[in-house]
């Protein structure tokens, strides 16, 4: 009788750990009190539809065991379907709450073209905005040759070719009349009429150097330039 108790205790261990975890699977993964009833968004304003993010949201999760989530994943497939979002992180409030939290795309400047010649706010990436009155915000206004439609991006390296070359320009003292950037590089007027072209690949501050000793020297020299091309590994200069 003794030599059985010990047998009867694992016994009933046994049981009562299979019941344990059969009932903790029925409370997690079957009843109503993990799955999810509610989804909060935060932070959309201006460029994310926050009604249509929540429905999209709730497609997804809503009455599911809020275990069964996967949030990496469903912040994946909301920033591909919503892009007008810098970055979306998703979290879970247990026990039946989502949580999304939006940083919208913030607009860098204004970008037109000839064939275009409405304003479109675009952001550092180059993603664009929307339409926007321009006389509306202080963006800086950029000519960009090449196509612009709203949700879909232009040249990424646009907006920090921009600044570079203002700051650039800014430090050298040069007298630039217009800008316009096309997807590979950017053309430059100066105030003397000289057609200026600086690749994208190529180092600004060096570039503006070039560009700002060649007007110097060349208006000593009292040569008149019509052309000048940073394009290349040679600097290729052309005159009238």
């Amino acid at each position: 009788m003794r030599r059985a108790l010990p047998a009867i205790r694992v016994i009933i261990i046994t049981i009562s750990v299979v019941l344990l975890l059969s009932g903790l699977y029925v409370l997690v993964f079957k009843s109503g009190s993990f799955r999810v009833s509610r989804v909060n968004v935060f932070g959309t304003q201006s460029f994310v539809n926050g009604v249509d993010l929540s429905e999209v949201v709730r497609g997804k999760v809503y009455g599911n065991s809020i275990f069964k989530v996967n949030t990496p994943e469903l912040e994946y497939n909301l920033l591909q379907n919503f892009q007008g979002a810098k970055s979306i992180s998703v979290y879970k409030v247990y026990p039946t709450s989502i949580n999304v939290d939006v940083k919208e795309r913030t607009p860098l400047a204004l970008v037109y073209n000839d064939g275009q010649p409405d304003f479109y706010m675009v952001d550092e990436d180059g993603y664009v905005l929307g339409l926007v009155e321009s006389d509306k915000t202080n963006l800086p206004k950029i000519k960009y040759e090449g196509d612009i439609k709203v949700g879909l991006f232009v040249a990424s390296e646009m907006i920090p070719v921009y600044m570079e070359l203002v700051d650039s320009i800014s430090e050298h003292n040069l007298k630039v009349s217009s800008m316009s950037f096309y997807p590979n590089y950017a053309q430059l007027y100066t105030e003397g009429g000289i057609e200026v072209y600086i690749g994208n690949d190529k180092s600004k501050s060096e570039s503006v150097t070039i560009i700002a000793d060649l007007v110097k020297q060349l208006g000593l020299e009292d040569r008149k330039v019509k052309k000048i091309d940073l394009r290349y590994d040679k600097v290729i200069v052309s005159y009238e």
